[in-house]
């Protein structure tokens, strides 16, 4: 898998749910997640400092509540980047998303490694680690998402071919959307 690698961490707060990105293996900062709690419509801001005064990307919900939703990632100046769209239906035994461009062609389709282990955190309330391949139209991997074993929300990101932009919104969104 090539590069770029990324690290997120979830951080405890009590009022809301934090993240910091970083490159992989000590490498730098690259954005802070401050999600809100009892938000209506989904709305994450990644914060390029974390003073959070500069915008590094922004998910943003379609719809108040959607089984299926569409969350548009956009930049800086709140220009579109692309979007996640969650599988609703499909993900019902495991969570599936897509990544889209900017134009709304598919670049990847997000979905649990297994299906065995998804069911039993679902049924079973197990709390197994997760992992998610990144899967071009072509079928190739272009991607993966894993939680490191630990008592802490800590997973590694590997994407190839995809906005960093796209990647971390996706992988942020798999913990905090999902409630992994």
């Amino acid at each position: 898998m090539g590069v770029p690698n990324f690290t997120i961490t979830q951080k405890i707060h009590p009022i809301s749910t934090r993240y910091v990105v970083t490159e992989a293996e000590g490498g730098g900062e690259i954005c802070h997640v401050r999600k809100k709690k009892f938000q209506l419509r989904e709305e994450l801001v990644l914060w390029a400092d974390e003073g959070e005064t500069r915008p590094y990307a922004r998910v943003k919900a379609r719809n108040v509540v959607d089984f299926g939703g569409i969350y548009e990632v956009l930049d800086e100046a709140e220009r579109p980047v692309g979007a996640l769209r969650r599988q609703g239906m499909q993900s019902l035994a495991r969570v599936r998303w897509e990544i889209l461009d900017a134009g709304g062609t598919t670049l990847a389709v997000v979905q649990e490694d297994s299906l065995a282990l998804a069911l039993l955190r679902r049924f079973v309330g197990l709390p197994l680690p997760v992992g998610f391949s990144f899967t071009a139209p072509d079928g190739g991997v272009v991607g993966n998402h894993k939680r490191r074993f630990g008592l802490r929300d800590v997973y590694d990101l590997q994407v190839d071919g995809i906005d960093p932009r796209l990647a971390i919104a996706q992988g942020i969104a798999l913990d905090v959307l999902e409630q992994r």
